[in-house]
Parts: structure tokens; C-alpha cells; sequence
């Protein structure tokens, strides 16, 4: 657990994490261990404009605003980003992915505010709008 500070107010902020080789449905994505680094038994793939996965059963704490980030590679020149979307609803913002210089350095992506149900009843799915990354793991943090 860690702790997070507004001015004036502090609170006990959980995370949670997510391998991206586990997720629940997909569209478009493959399983690969092709390069070093990743934590889990590999990492995802993904395709194209619109290639997804989705992943169940994600804790949301208390419910609200929660942070969501991942952990990715980029090998290619250019920025790819993906869309999020919270028990089927579209969230404002982009997960946006930077080259990482090889396939095989992994770096996390920015952080989104996103807003969750309470308990484990949330599915994420991440969509690629440019094309997705090499996706290692999904984070989140809920209060």
C-alpha cells in the first residue's frame, strides 16, 4: 500500500497488478515470449487499429477514480496509443506508448483517471487506436 497526498488530505491508495498474457478476451493480439524482460509467462502483441484485450474482475476498491497504467515496449519510431474502455464504457484520454528503443526495454505508459465499480466487477479493455504495444502488465491503483 502506498499513500497518496492532496493538499490537506492524505489517503491510503492500494495497487494492483495485471498480466497482460492472462487476459480475459481478446481480439487481434497474440501471446508471445519473444524478448526479455517481462515479467508473467510472456506478454501481449497486439495487431493493428482496433486489436483489444479485455480483463475481468478487476479490483476497483471503494469504487470512484481509479489510476491506470501499463507496463510496455515499443521497439517501432513512432508513438502508439490506445483507448480504455471501464465496464463498457469509453474513458476520456489515451494510454500513449513512446518507443522504447528496443522490443526488449520496457517502460511504463502515462497514467489514466479512469472510474471503476466497487469490489472486482470491473473489465478493462484496452483497444489500440494506432496499433498497441508490447503490453507486460496492466496497473492499478484505487483508493
Amino acid at each position: 500500500m502506498n499513500w497518496s497526498s492532496t493538499p490537506g488530505i492524505e489517503q491510503e491508495v492500494t495497487e494492483y497488478e495485471y498480466e497482460a498474457e492472462y487476459y480475459s478476451n481478446g481480439s487481434g493480439v497474440s501471446v508471445k515470449t519473444t524478448h526479455a524482460g517481462y515479467t508473467g509467462s510472456g506478454f501481449v502483441d497486439y495487431g493493428g487499429s482496433g486489436t483489444y484485450i479485455e480483463i475481468n474482475n478487476v479490483n476497483g476498491g471503494s469504487g470512484g477514480v481509479c489510476s491506470i497504467s501499463t507496463n510496455y515496449a515499443n521497439g517501432g519510431s513512432w508513438t502508439r496509443t490506445c483507448k480504455v474502455s471501464v465496464n463498457g464504457v469509453d474513458q476520456p484520454g489515451e494510454l500513449s506508448y513512446q518507443p522504447t528503443g528496443a522490443w526488449n526495454k520496457w517502460a511504463d505508459s502515462n497514467t489514466l483517471q479512469v472510474n471503476c465499480n466497487p469490489g472486482t466487477s470491473n473489465t478493462i479493455r484496452i483497444t489500440g487506436i494506432t496499433s498497441g504495444p508490447n503490453m507486460n502488465k496492466m496497473m492499478v491503483s484505487v483508493p
